[in-house]
C-alpha cells in the first residue's frame, strides 16, 4: 500500500498544480532552488500570524535544474510561507496585482532573491535587518551570559544583562529610525 500511495500523491500534486496555473487570474510563483533531485516538492501555505497555522494553498515539484512554477487562486492580501526541498522557508506578503513573483534561492541555500512583489521584498529586507540586528545586539549578550554561566560567574552574567539593557535603551531610537523603510502598504 505504501508503494502505491507515493505515486498517487505525486500525480495529484501535478494534476492540481497544472490546473491552478491554467486557470484565468491565477497568481504565479516560480524560480530556482539549489539543484535537488528531480520531483521534490515546493509548497505554498497561507499563514495565519496569530494562530501560527499554515494551510496548504498550492504545490509544485522541482525540475532537474531546480526550477519550479506553481499557481494559485488569489483570494485577497495574505501572508504566505513557501517551503523548499532544502528545508528553507520563505515568508511572502502578497497583495493585489502581485501576480507574477520570482523567488530564487542561491546555490548555497543561504540567500534569497524576490521580485514581482514589493511587499514581499520589504518583508524579506526587514527579516534580514532583524537577523543582522539580533546577531549584533542580542547574540553577544547570550554568549556572555552562557560563558558566565559555564564559568559559574553569576556576577559576570548579571553585568552582561545590565550592559545589554543599557545598550538597548540607547539604541532604541536608532532602531526605530532604521525600521521605517520596511513599512508595507501604499505610499
Amino acid at each position: 500500500m505504501k508503494n502505491f500511495a507515493y505515486p498517487l500523491f505525486f500525480l495529484s500534486v501535478l494534476f492540481f498544480a497544472d490546473r491552478s496555473i491554467a486557470q484565468p487570474g491565477a497568481y504565479i510563483i516560480g524560480g530556482h532552488v539549489p539543484p535537488a533531485p528531480d520531483n521534490k516538492r515546493v509548497t505554498l501555505h497561507v499563514f495565519d500570524p496569530i494562530s501560527q497555522e499554515k494551510k496548504v494553498t498550492a504545490m509544485a515539484v522541482t525540475g532537474a535544474d531546480g526550477s519550479y512554477r506553481l499557481g494559485y487562486i488569489f483570494q485577497g492580501p495574505e501572508l504566505y510561507t513557501m517551503t523548499f526541498p532544502g528545508g528553507q522557508e520563505v515568508m511572502l506578503a502578497v497583495d493585489e496585482g502581485q501576480n507574477n513573483i520570482v523567488l530564487n534561492i542561491s546555490p548555497d541555500g543561504d540567500s534569497i532573491e524576490i521580485s514581482g512583489s514589493p511587499d514581499s521584498e520589504k518583508l524579506q529586507g526587514y527579516d534580514q535587518f532583524r537577523a543582522k540586528s539580533f546577531r549584533r545586539l542580542v547574540q553577544p549578550t547570550y554568549d556572555a551570559m552562557k560563558s558566565a554561566g559555564d564559568a559559574g560567574d553569576k556576577l559576570a552574567g548579571i553585568e552582561a544583562v545590565a550592559a545589554y539593557a543599557q545598550a538597548s535603551e540607547q539604541r532604541h531610537g536608532h532602531f526605530q529610525s532604521q525600521r521605517r523603510p520596511f513599512a508595507v502598504g501604499k505610499a
